[in-house]
């Protein structure tokens, strides 16, 4: 029979019991507040949405926590709305978001007409609200649990304070505040989630820079390199020429192009770069060499009226990749890179941040003493930033 010897160990607040054998392996068990234990559930369960807590958890500290992290600034770091959106129909808005998938696969598509997780495809405007509501309602029964219902159910009751959506009554609720919300919405919500910043992507930045779109001032924008990558036709050649003030006859001529549109977007105030291209292709990354990249370069720029295929088009394309990656990290720049999971067919390209993380470029990058590549939700942020 084993001896052990114990002792009793205070931490934030809690204590515990801690056993030490003759082999010096230490195990513990916890003393029970029973009254700290019942006021921790009891402030869990006020944190709730359609009576399920999104934050429940029955750990000891964890409102502790919670309150410590309800009061740290935040970077948003991906954010598609540059500035406030009106939107007319409160169940598009309802359905338009994350959620949508689970709405699908729970029958969704059979009051929409249509299951394409990619495209948003509303219930009918032409029914009466009363009528959109039911067919909404008989799907949200099935999928009101999921975590993407329940981020939304969160949002709706800190946004507008609606604790449910399940009843006509409690929606209409909802409808009266949704149509009657202002501009001024928008920076209330930004301070009340202590949001800072936010980077946005909204891919063509020309209209911000010229003053034609508004946007707010907590907006910092991303710079896309996928559209100088993903070429295919010299008429999209002839698109860049806009940045360079002449014609784009070489390789040379199209970084140059690419440099000055970058430097142009730096001092508009971009933060960061942004790859979007495991939309169409594998995140794969070859290492071609500079002589392949320009031959498929000359082959676009010489050929007017032909549109040339991925595989013909792959060293430009990969090249330019690595190109971008070197001056973001000569420009100490972040990378954003969207890896394919929630685009179209969710998780295709996941499988290939492996061989990603093993390119030439992220390598050298790596072996500079920076980050390596990592997974956050819908895309990967790659930190090409030397330390």
């Amino acid at each position: 029979m084993e001896e052990y010897s114990a002792g009793v160990l205070t931490f934030s607040q809690t204590q515990y019991i801690l056993f030490m054998n003759e082999n010096d392996v230490v195990m513990y068990t916890l003393l029970v507040d029973e009254e700290r234990l019942n006021r921790e559930m009891a402030d869990s369960r006020k944190r709730t949405t359609g009576g399920a807590s999104l934050y429940h958890s029955n750990a000891l500290h964890f409102s502790e926590l919670r309150e410590f992290l309800e009061h740290i600034p935040v970077i948003e770091s991906h954010e598609h709305f540059a500035a406030f959106h009106a939107a007319d129909d409160p169940l598009d808005f309802i359905l338009d978001t994350f959620y949508l998938g689970d709405f699908y696969s729970a029958g969704g598509e059979q009051v929409t007409g249509r299951g394409d997780y990619s495209f948003f495809t509303p219930i009918p405007h032409q029914l009466p609200e009363h009528e959109r509501y039911t067919l909404f309602q008989q799907i949200y029964r099935r999928s009101d649990k999921t975590a993407y219902a329940r981020a939304m159910q969160e949002g709706l009751r800190l946004c507008w304070g609606v604790e449910d959506i399940g009843e006509w009554e409690e929606y209409q609720k909802f409808s009266e505040k949704f149509r009657s919300r202002d501009a001024s919405l928008y920076d209330k919500v930004m301070e009340m989630c202590r949001i800072k910043a936010q980077i946005v992507d909204r891919g063509d930045l020309d209209s911000y820079m010229d003053g034609t779109l508004p946007y707010s001032p907590f907006c910092r924008f991303t710079f896309h390199i996928s559209g100088w990558r993903n070429v295919h036709t010299k008429e999209q050649l002839a698109g860049m020429e806009k940045y360079l003030g002449r014609a784009i006859t070489c390789l040379d001529d199209y970084t140059e192009a690419f440099d000055q549109y970058l430097q142009k977007c730096l001092d508009f105030g971009v933060v960061c770069l942004k790859d979007l291209n495991a939309y169409r292709r594998t995140l794969e990354i070859g290492n071609p060499t500079r002589a392949e990249a320009e031959k498929a370069f000359n082959d676009v720029v010489s050929h007017q009226r032909v549109i040339f295929g991925d595989k013909q088009v792959r060293p430009l394309e990969d090249w330019m990749f690595h190109y971008a990656l070197r001056r973001a990290a000569a420009l100490d720049l972040p990378v954003q890179l969207h890896t394919g999971h929630m685009a179209g067919i969710r998780l295709r390209h996941l499988h290939r941040l492996y061989a990603l993380q093993q390119n030439a470029v992220v390598q050298q990058l790596r072996m500079n003493g920076d980050d390596p590549v990592g997974i956050d939700h819908a895309r990967a942020g790659l930190r090409v930033r030397k330390v």
